[in-house]
């Protein structure tokens, strides 16, 4: 039930984060046309088709994100008593959409289904990157499906004979993805793929168009979720979202067919688990001594602003629950947020850091961009913007005491949704260029870290704010500004190598 889309702007930029972010120089622009020489008929069709099969999961996903919701508080609302509709959350209930002990337990119950939904794919990296390097990524690929939709299946089974079933049942669904490592192993299979049909001097662009189909998917299918639980019925994108798995399989065979590197073969050695362990342990032996050496420990204090960051960032999956109780809006009308959502910060992405990125000439209209001469300054500058965004949108959209101002809070947060693609940017001019594999892999790390953290931590505070009432039901994000804030003075106090 958790969406595939929570690494993609990481991934999506890690081939380039050598070279500072989005900037295209002469030579890009010389090369444009030989980059596209490199493509042959057989590698567009497999791209194609490996994006295309993302997009369904994805669109699968999203379909069941706010639907979900409505279920989960109508289930609660008759399981302890209170008025329900008697129909699992038929379209348009708001009976239970004020009661504290039907949201706290609402986010108790979503806050831990999504850290154990993340949990499975972190304990089973290593293994299933074994039997991916053994027997191939296609075996990978549809034992991940299998998983995914098991538990889809069966946390909608648990929800929809709610008469049968308690609803905290639902956390065993996140069993099945034990089967395939759920959405994180998706994600490198997927980006692993990608990199196997795509010319290596187009590598990045793929993954940059790849990070913006999905937000695009996003976009529009948030709003057909929406737009069906208000029009039809909550079990309506429900039932979509199943029938979308049905193509996954045949047209992930196109994208197969047209691989030309898968990294499984007879040439290659097995790797037993022992040995991916010792390997583990030593990447990570090698990351912490260079990380808080001597002059690089600043490093390390910048890495560890992607905790911060994260665990603030994850304050967004409350805000479709927190609307619904501070405006009493339906669950429909809130989700056309995720759809806002999406289109800020595909703006973001497609033009606005672009234009910021490549065009200096902004500095004389823009006093704050007066001092920034180079691609390091730019970068620490979007840096500590983005945070400051982050910062403000959180504190705006905590105290928001209408819809509007929310909406408006909820914008300038978004704004700052690039801050994990900017600090690798940064951090790449920081370290000598041996330690750049280790010094990505310690921050993804760090970002699932945080992200298996957040779900319990921001249930709980979201419920202490129901306790205390009043504008204290914004106390996840009050609690974001304080996680945020922590990372905007490691970034003031950075500074950057003379040379």
């Amino acid at each position: 039930m958790e969406s595939t889309d929570n690494n993609i702007d990481g991934h999506a930029h890690a081939t380039n984060e050598d070279s500072p972010l989005l900037v295209h120089n002469d030579r890009d622009v010389s090369n444009t046309s030989n980059q596209s020489a490199a493509f042959t008929r057989k590698s567009i069709f497999a791209v194609t088709s490996i994006i295309g099969t993302v997009v369904l999961v994805e669109a699968a996903s999203i379909l069941t994100d706010v639907p979900i919701y409505e279920v989960l508080e109508d289930i609660i609302c008759r399981q302890m008593g209170r008025m329900g509709n008697g129909d699992n959350g038929d379209n348009g209930t708001r009976g239970c959409s004020g009661d504290a002990d039907v949201q706290a337990e609402l986010a108790f119950l979503r806050g831990w289904q999504l850290t154990l939904e993340l949990l499975p794919g972190i304990l089973m990296a290593i293994p299933y990157g074994i039997i991916g390097d053994r027997y191939g990524r296609k075996v990978m690929f549809i034992v991940c499906m299998v998983g995914i939709l098991l538990t889809q299946l069966f946390y909608l089974l648990v929800c929809w004979r709610s008469d049968i079933f308690p609803v905290r049942l639902t956390w065993a669904a996140s069993i099945f993805t034990f089967i395939g490592g759920g959405p994180v192993i998706l994600n490198g299979i997927v980006f692993a793929m990608l990199s196997d049909v795509s010319p290596e001097a187009s590598r990045s662009t793929v993954f940059f168009y790849f990070g913006a189909a999905v937000l695009a998917v996003e976009f529009v299918i948030s709003s057909l979720a929406a737009f069906l639980m208000q029009r039809v019925s909550v079990w309506a994108p429900i039932q979509l979202s199943l029938a979308l798995f049905v193509p996954v399989v045949p047209l992930y065979n196109g994208a197969e067919n047209g691989e030309e590197n898968d990294a499984a073969g007879p040439a290659s050695r097995p790797k037993t688990i022992r040995n991916a362990l010792s390997d583990t342990a030593a990447s990570v032996t090698a990351s912490t001594a260079f990380l808080f050496n001597g002059a690089d420990h600043q490093v390390g204090l910048l890495l560890a602003t992607l905790l911060t960051t994260t665990l603030g960032r994850h304050a967004q999956d409350i805000l479709l629950q927190f609307t619904r109780g501070r405006y009493d809006w339906s669950w429909a009308q809130a989700g056309y947020l995720v759809s806002l959502k999406a289109f800020v910060v595909l703006l973001l992405l497609l033009v606005l850091l672009p234009a910021i990125s490549t065009n200096y000439a902004l500095a004389r209209w823009w006093p704050l961009l007066a001092g920034v001469r180079t691609p390091q300054q730019r970068d620490l500058w979007l840096a500590r913007t983005s945070c400051v965004l982050l910062i403000v949108g959180c504190f705006v959209v905590g105290l928001a005491p209408t819809a509007a101002s929310m909406i408006a809070g909820l914008v300038v947060y978004c704004l700052g949704n690039g801050y994990n693609l900017v600090l690798r940017s940064l951090l790449a001019v920081l370290v000598e260029p041996e330690h750049r594999g280790t010094l990505y892999n310690a921050a993804g790390i760090l970002e699932s870290t945080g992200a298996v953290i957040a779900g319990p931590l921001l249930a709980a505070a979201y419920r202490a704010g129901l306790r205390l009432g009043g504008l204290w039901t914004g106390l996840p994000f009050f609690g974001a500004v304080v996680l945020c804030s922590i990372a905007l003075f490691i970034l003031a106090t950075a500074r950057l190598p003379s040379s």
